[in-house]
């Protein structure tokens, strides 16, 4: 017989209550009980190095539950068990009285199974369908076709935005811009694209980027993404299908600078109505989805793909969110001190190798890493807060202070190892989150030292003979592991 949630989370319950019995008396001290957290003080008043998992681990594992099953497992609870558990989650211990705390200990563990009781039967299998349901209500849509010419149209009137950001990622090759066009010439159906309704009632280009700018740059109507003027036509190559598109343009032109105007074949009226007339299927996303809404239909339509780079993606999924917050940390990113001490080079920042390692360092400046989300999602998660928290006068001043201080104690050797009396080697990872990240958390205190750029200089040089970062260059280290060894190590480091 299959046992239930709740026959297997009794033993599990009774288990973890009885393990917190056998903490020391907290001396009058509140605590946080809640589940998975770590004990807040002992007796003595140091910190506990009692982790509450680890109380528990006589229990069979397949009792033990997933570890986010007090954030998540309760969302299926009924509302009064849900409510009257976290309730108890929170309740501070004040006395050393044994009996009383386990009393309270018990009480915790009978709300707690009360709670996933209700995820049984009716209200259990029908937890999917109200996530589903509250999911739904977060986006609203609307679909339908629509014709290239009026897209184009809607383009040229400033109905339909491409953000410039986004633009600076058109790079299809001739090859596909041609096959693109000879699909539309053939009739063959191309995916939908979509867009996100704004608050005036225009739209914004989220995915199809490729496809659409390829049409108006053919059409000759494509805008720089500096706002100066038109990008210049583009001009085809043969297909396997069509040959005769070589050299094939929508209107001859002499901004077409490597074909003269004699070697230039115009696309034929019917054809140019032939392409107008296509449709394409439009996804509009509505007003009342928010922007975590936009950014993650954008990630998920855009991450699959090969044309843009996580990074790439990151800079747009920010700039959805607050525009004014990524044009501070890309102009401080630019600066040429970031990108000498980064070692950051033309061809990196061409594949935006510098946001990269500045969005990196202020998430792990500002944003606790708990082990939880994978290394590049805790990345994308903690930019997007940081984003939404709008605080970015904060994160360009703290890459200018920061690197700054870097490039005045060792310029462009400051992130690089240090050996044998010189510096040598790459800028990786390691010494960003160690180096940087250290030097930021301590910034305020290092700065106000008497000689804070001497200070930084003799840490550089004795940082990395240290056993522990020794152990952080290990090639078999994973990313989650390392980063929760790197910052707090950096951390302590760089402490004055």
């Amino acid at each position: 017989m299959q046992t239930s949630s709740t026959e297997a989370l009794s033993p599990w319950l009774t288990c973890r209550a009885s393990a917190f019995l056998q903490l020391p008396p907290l001396a009058g001290r509140p605590v946080d009980i809640t589940p998975g957290r770590r004990s807040t003080v002992r007796d003595d008043g140091k910190p506990a190095a009692i982790d509450r998992r680890s109380l528990a681990r006589s229990v069979p594992a397949h009792l033990d539950p997933p570890r986010a099953w007090s954030r998540h497992w309760l969302q299926g609870a009924s509302s009064a068990s849900r409510v009257r558990f976290e309730a108890l989650s929170q309740l501070p211990i004040f006395t050393s009285d044994e009996a009383m705390r386990g009393a309270i200990l018990r009480e915790l563990a009978e709300a707690a199974l009360s709670a996933f009781r209700s995820l049984d039967g009716p209200a259990g299998t029908k937890m999917l369908t109200d996530e589903i349901e509250a999911a739904q209500r977060l986006v609203r849509t609307d679909a339908y076709p629509m014709s290239i010419g009026e897209i184009v149209s809607m383009y040229q009137e400033g109905d339909l935005v491409i953000d410039p950001e986004f633009q600076r990622l058109f790079r299809w090759e001739i090859g596909q811009k041609s096959k693109l066009i000879e699909s539309l010439l053939l009739g063959i159906p191309l995916p939908s694209i979509f867009v996100f309704e704004k608050a005036d009632g225009k739209w914004e280009l989220i995915d199809g980027l490729q496809r659409i700018s390829t049409i108006l740059e053919f059409m000759g109507v494509l805008k720089r993404p500096t706002g100066d003027g038109l990008e210049p036509p583009s001009i085809l190559e043969a297909t396997k299908y069509l040959p005769s598109l070589h050299n094939t343009v929508w209107e001859k032109s002499g901004e077409i600078g490597h074909v003269p105007l004699n070697a230039q074949k115009e696309l034929e009226k019917p054809q140019q109505l032939s392409i107008r007339r296509s449709r394409l299927g439009l996804e509009i996303l509505k007003r009342p989805s928010d922007d975590l809404t936009k950014f993650d239909l954008f990630q998920r339509l855009n991450a699959g793909g090969t044309q843009a780079n996580p990074q790439e993606l990151r800079n747009c999924i920010v700039l959805m969110i607050n525009g004014a917050y990524f044009r501070k940390i890309k102009a401080a990113a630019n600066e040429h001190t970031f990108l000498k001490v980064a070692g950051v080079n033309e061809d990196q920042m061409e594949k935006q190798r510098h946001m990269e390692l500045a969005v990196r360092f202020l998430v792990h400046t500002f944003i606790p890493y708990d082990g939880r989300l994978d290394v590049e999602e805790y990345i994308d998660e903690g930019i997007v807060r940081l984003a939404g928290d709008n605080q970015g006068e904060l994160a360009a001043r703290t890459i200018a202070e920061t690197f700054g201080l870097l490039d005045e104690a060792s310029g462009g050797d400051a992130l690089r190892r240090f050996e044998n009396g010189r510096h040598a080697g790459k800028v990786g990872l390691v010494a960003l989150e160690c180096i940087a990240v250290g030097i930021a958390k301590n910034l305020d205190a290092i700065k106000r030292l008497q000689k804070p750029v001497g200070f930084v200089k003799e840490k550089l040089q004795t940082f990395w003979q240290q056993q522990e970062a020794a152990g952080l260059t290990s090639p078999g280290l994973r990313g989650t592991s390392r980063i929760q060894r790197t910052v707090p190590f950096g951390d302590r480091w760089f402490r004055p």
